[in-house]
């Protein structure tokens, strides 16, 4: 039997932003990797589980992007599945149909009344020869309520103890229609859900993080959504790819991948294959005058121009910060412009002039802060030479702070 190859895909968070910054060219950047991908290492399906939109209401430009993806995928990959997740609306993916199983795409947003039952849910993937080689079963974002498990009255453990016995009986349905229909072909299971093992802090305290319990054991891999990071769980027969772009600042640097699936029979061998990264962001930390220094001179290898947090130190609280981190900024060509995407400052506690008697203060130190605290910048060598004069003729009574 043929191998068959297909590529898992999920959170892609189309519409979303970094902080407040949009993200328009990362997602069509990454669209557009994808597409290439294809193209370089052909596949017999596509999955992509859940979280296509950032929100129940995308934007005409976030439609625009995942329709022309579609139709350019559609070209080159057989079967594309999409499966609906928390953030996604169900109708507006499952509206378009017809047009989509025109063009090999199988959207399953809606869970119905019996998810487990669902005819659609299950998806052949064929091979190049036309011929079924495995079996999907797709089950999108189910919230409790259609469950019936309503949190009122339980604790934790039994919410989540419900809601385990209640994912478990909808995979066995799955399970045992597909085993019926398609008896001989290795069973590929489809969702998006959040299970234990990802977090341990969250797994304590989450009730919606499921036990791995709940996946029949006939399935030979499990391909989830849900997690903007990726990982590896049950001895690798469960994978979420994780977000193809950062989803927090703090998760700038990690790693992004899809997976790269080879289907033998029952054996699935998984190759994780790095997302490029096209734009960085930049956290500087300092003074005032070393951060404009640094800023003129900021450059970056990557495609897009990068987004900056800046921590500003030494400054007294009030300082007007922006104004001279934007005047370095607007120095660089726009088309290479950095976005501030966070600005903070850290002032430097003022020196205690009323020491303790018998600490000794170093003048000229005291005299350098007061400077920068009213100024924003160190005092040039003429007002240094002065002070000096003033310090040496030992003048107690004079006020030199101001």
């Amino acid at each position: 039997m043929a191998t068959l190859n297909v590529l898992q895909t999920s959170d892609w968070h189309l519409g979303g932003s970094l902080d407040a910054s949009g993200r328009p060219e990362e997602f069509q950047s990454f669209l557009n990797w994808l597409l290439d991908l294809l193209h370089q290492r052909p596949c017999d399906a596509l999955l992509v589980c859940g979280n296509i939109f950032h929100t129940a209401t995308p934007g005409p430009d976030d439609l625009r992007r995942l329709f022309g993806f579609l139709a350019a995928a559609a070209r080159i990959v057989p079967r594309i599945v999409l499966l609906g997740g928390q953030r996604d609306p169900a109708s507006l993916l499952e509206a378009p149909g017809d047009l989509f199983e025109a063009l090999g795409v199988r959207a399953i947003a809606d869970p119905g009344p019996q998810p487990g039952r669902s005819p659609r849910a299950l998806i052949p993937l064929c091979g190049a020869d036309g011929q079924p080689r495995a079996v999907v079963a797709a089950l999108p974002f189910v919230h409790a309520l259609q469950l019936g498990v309503r949190p009122s009255g339980l604790d934790p453990a039994e919410r989540r103890a419900q809601l385990a016995d209640a994912f478990a009986e909808i995979w066995r349905q799955l399970a045992d229609q597909a085993s019926e229909t398609h008896p001989d072909l290795p069973l590929i299971a489809c969702g998006h859900t959040l299970c234990q093992g990802l977090d341990e802090a969250s797994d304590a305290q989450d009730p919606l993080r499921l036990p791995l319990r709940i996946f029949d054991p006939r399935f030979v891999h499990v391909a989830l959504g849900a997690s903007a990071s990726a990982a590896s769980l049950d001895g690798g027969r469960i994978h979420y790819s994780g977000s193809p772009l950062p989803m927090t600042v703090e998760a700038a640097d990690a790693p992004r991948r899809v997976l790269r699936l080879s289907i033998d029979g029952h054996h699935v061998a998984v190759e994780p294959v790095e997302v490029p990264l096209w734009r960085q962001v930049v956290t500087l930390s300092g003074t005032l005058p070393e951060l404009v220094g640094r800023l003129v001179s900021l450059t970056s290898e990557l495609p897009l121009s990068p987004l900056l947090c800046i921590d500003v130190v030494g400054e007294p609280a009030g300082t007007d910060i922006e104004t001279p981190i934007q005047g370095a900024l607007a120095r660089l060509p726009a088309a290479r412009r950095p976005a501030l995407l966070r600005l903070s400052l850290s002032p430097t506690p003022r020196p205690n002039l009323d020491a303790p008697t018998g600490l000794m203060l170093d003048p000229e130190a005291v005299f350098c802060q007061l400077v920068r605290e009213r100024t924003g910048q160190d005092p040039d060598d003429p007002l240094l030479d002065a002070f000096r004069l003033l310090v040496e003729a030992d003048l107690p009574d004079q006020d030199l702070s101001s």
